[in-house]
């Protein structure tokens, strides 16, 4: 209802080498390294009267989700730092 996959880009998709070799690990790498590249089908969403509400809440969980990431890799930035500037911190006596 909300979604429609729009055009295959199979040419590019099974040309990769890079998705050829993720697919001999698994087919989640596969998809992985295709979305990486960005050789994987685009996605396009149509929304029709009721179905708004749901692409709009789609849209602000996906935001969400984007600025959580953004913050657990910052988090973890800085927590990295103070851990080797503890370490490096010469004991007092």
């Amino acid at each position: 209802q909300l979604a429609l996959v729009w055009g295959d880009n199979i040419f590019d998709y099974d040309q990769s080498k890079v998705v050829q070799v993720a697919a001999h690990v698994s087919r989640s790498a596969e998809r992985a390294a295709a979305i990486g590249l960005d050789v994987y089908p685009d996605l396009k969403i149509y929304p029709r009267g009721v179905s708004q509400r749901d692409v709009d809440a789609l849209f602000r969980t996906r935001d969400r989700f984007v600025m959580a990431s953004g913050l657990l890799l910052l988090s973890l930035a800085v927590f990295g730092y103070l851990l080797v500037k503890v370490w490096k911190t010469p004991a007092r006596p």
